[in-house]
């Protein structure tokens, strides 16, 4: 059912997270790059929802809210992905 909805479509999801400064420091060194996730990652189609969970980096040491704003072409992704916003 979600493949049909989502067949030929370009999604743009965002995910707010807290990392440590230094992490940062080396994805900056790497403009363009990917990055893989090796686990269920939970992202929102809506950029406030995501910034609410980057926000609560600001008050821990060497640590740094960051939005990261996913493109996911559904043409070419072998990955599964599902929308349980309804579920």
């Amino acid at each position: 059912e979600q493949v049909k909805q989502y067949a030929g479509k370009t999604l743009t999801l965002y995910r707010g997270q807290c990392m440590p400064s230094s992490e940062l420091d080396n994805l900056r060194k790497k403009p363009g790059s990917f990055i893989g996730f090796n686990s269920f990652l939970s992202v929102s189609r809506k950029k406030e929802v995501s910034m609410v969970f980057a926000k609560q980096g600001v008050h821990q040491p060497n640590m740094i809210g960051v939005l990261l704003v996913i493109t996911v072409d559904t043409q070419t992704t072998s990955t599964p992905f599902a929308d349980i916003n309804a579920h």
